[in-house]
């Protein structure tokens, strides 16, 4: 956004109505990324 008095409300908007969830264990981000790279 070019405006950042828009793009600061837009945020505050968003995580002000937002919940933190913590997860454990290993991200899934690796296997996806290998997944990835087959279909390409």
């Amino acid at each position: 956004l070019q405006n950042n008095t828009v793009a600061d409300a837009i945020l505050d908007r968003i995580v002000n109505s937002s919940h933190r969830i913590h997860l454990k264990g290993d991200s899934l981000r690796p296997k996806y990324e290998k997944v990835n790279e087959n279909y390409e």
